[in-house]
């Protein structure tokens, strides 16, 4: 069970995108990443060892993104997250709620 951090650690923009499939003129099909929301998240590398095993390949940064829920904020493997020129694609998430307060704890990875 995760703890929500405090509101003074939302202190990074992050943008959240979903592909979708558009026409062009010649009625082919063009994949657009398009922003859905942007929000303010506590943002961090993920330290846990067995987190890092599971979400990181030598290659790739882990990170854990908290979200403070709000209605229709989608959060699934087909959200992507742009962060700090950073695009993180979402591994692992789960919503808890402590108190009256709800929020997401996302686990992502760059794709350097």
């Amino acid at each position: 069970m995760s703890k929500i951090r405090p509101l003074s650690d939302f202190n990074r923009k992050v943008s959240a995108q979903k592909l979708t499939v558009t026409q062009d003129d010649a009625g082919g099909e063009v994949p657009t990443w398009t922003t859905v929301y942007d929000t303010w998240a506590a943002v961090r590398g993920v330290r846990s060892k067995r987190t890092q095993e599971e979400a990181q390949t030598e290659n790739n940064r882990s990170y854990e993104l908290q979200l403070r829920y709000a209605q229709g904020r989608e959060v699934s493997k087909n959200i992507r997250f742009l962060y700090d020129g950073q695009i993180l694609t979402v591994n692992e998430y789960q919503q808890y709620q402590e108190g009256n307060k709800r929020f997401w704890v996302i686990i992502a990875v760059t794709n350097e």
